[in-house]
């Protein structure tokens, strides 16, 4: 039995020297080849746009309700024909509504409510009138309408027609959530006589 072992001695010997050898190799091996690195390509992912669709859909309310105005003026003096003095928003029992002041050529003033999604005018009220009769106007209340829309920003929500120092002129307020703008507009040429904005506090 000790012979046997003695005899296996140079075998494992060889074995384990093989076994380093081999591992030796490799290593040496891998150290001497060239490393090569897969090329990363880094995609920078676009910005996204975003549309100001709060602003464009004020934009689009905006338009919506002074072509509602303009409307609601054509339906009033279809129904009382003459100048349109006065023009405001309303609303009850939850129903907006324009309430327009028209100035008739036999001096009287007729009030009428004005629902411009039912196309239905009634009138109010009417009255004799002794104010000035604003002749020499060239610029109607559509006119009007235009000239503020380009030159103001927001709804309008005040529109009067008045006589002041020897000047026939539109009085025009309009608002944003943010912003009010006055104006006056000349209703024999159409210039601008005063235009202020202000923000809202």
């Amino acid at each position: 039995m000790r012979w046997t072992n003695w005899y296996l001695l140079p075998i494992i010997a060889l074995v384990v020297v093989g076994g380093v050898f081999f591992i030796v190799l490799n290593e040496q091996e891998r150290m001497n080849t060239p490393r090569t690195f897969e090329k990363q390509t880094i995609v920078k992912k676009a910005e996204p746009t975003f549309t100001p669709m709060v602003e464009a859909h004020a934009s689009t309310v905006e338009n919506e309700q002074l072509a509602g105005m303009r409307r609601a003026c054509e339906l009033a003096v279809q129904k009382v024909p003459g100048k349109v003095r006065e023009v405001e928003r309303e609303r009850r029992n939850g129903i907006f509504f324009y309430e327009v002041d028209v100035l008739t050529d036999d001096r009287r003033e007729v009030q009428v409510w004005v629902d411009v999604e039912r196309e239905s005018v009634e009138v109010v009220q009417e009255y004799p009138y002794a104010g000035p009769l604003y002749e020499g106007m060239t610029i109607d209340v559509f006119e009007a309408l235009d000239i503020a829309q380009k030159e103001g920003i927001g709804e309008v929500v005040e529109f009067k027609l008045k006589t002041s120092e020897g000047r026939t002129y539109y009085k025009i307020t309009m608002r944003t959530p943010s912003l009010k703008t006055k104006m006056k507009i000349n209703a024999i040429d159409g210039s601008i006589i005063e235009l202020s904005t202000e923000r809202k506090s």
